[in-house]
């Protein structure tokens, strides 16, 4: 009897032992996650920080310089320092601030992606000029910004395969803008009632895609 009695209570410590280990490895997690900073090493952020940071293009235009640490501190490349992509000296250095611009940037890393997007019906009206079509943060980004980009196995990511169509749907939901095509059909709400956009809804995601992703065929006018 008194055998089974200490067995219990060894049995009793185990478990809270256990349970201890288990609380404390999430208190840890949610303190790395939380003191996560993204590397700043030039301490951009002291002035991109402020909302109020502005800049007045030679046409007049004025144009927000603000960086949101909260949005940066979460993004993909976080832990690269803003001089991998603005150079070493980025207050020296033409900056066009233009999608084309955006995408060849992300092109210097990303090239197998950029090439393909440079054959799709996207890619080919961005290198005419055409700032309508989507290119690398529109589809990246929640914000379309460069700063917020996620990656795309994140539940989140506006690229993630569950929020893929979605994602679409913010340029080819928007009637106006397709009116200028010549695109009278509605793309999302067409896709989500076939039986590829019914197996998104619950839960499957190996299944086609509208974009399929960078594939210039897939993306491409002709089919």
């Amino acid at each position: 009897m008194q055998d089974d009695e200490e067995t219990f209570k060894m049995k009793r410590w185990i478990l809270f032992l256990a349970a201890g280990m288990f609380l404390a490895g999430i208190a840890l997690t949610f303190t790395v996650v939380k003191n996560a900073y993204a590397l700043d090493e030039t301490k951009c952020l002291t002035c991109h920080g402020d909302p109020k940071l502005t800049k007045t293009t030679t046409d007049g235009r004025k144009i927000s310089l603000y960086v949101s640490e909260q949005l940066v501190n979460t993004a993909a490349h976080r832990f690269i320092d803003c001089t991998t992509c603005h150079t070493k000296d980025p207050h020296k250095v033409e900056t066009p601030l233009t999608k084309l611009s955006l995408a060849e940037k992300c092109g210097t890393c990303h090239q197998y992606e950029y090439k393909l997007h440079l054959q799709s019906v996207h890619g080919k009206q961005l290198a005419q000029g055409n700032p309508d079509v989507a290119t690398c943060v529109d589809c990246h980004s929640n914000e379309s910004n460069p700063h917020s980009v996620i990656r795309v196995l994140e539940y989140s990511s506006p690229a993630y395969k569950k929020n893929s169509a979605e994602t679409c749907d913010k340029c080819h939901g928007n009637e106006g803008l397709m009116q200028n095509y010549g695109i009278v059909e509605k793309v999302y709400e067409s896709y989500m009632r076939s039986f590829h956009g019914k197996a998104i809804q619950l839960g499957t995601y190996e299944i086609t895609q509208l974009d399929a992703r960078h594939a210039p065929i897939a993306m491409d006018s002709r089919y």
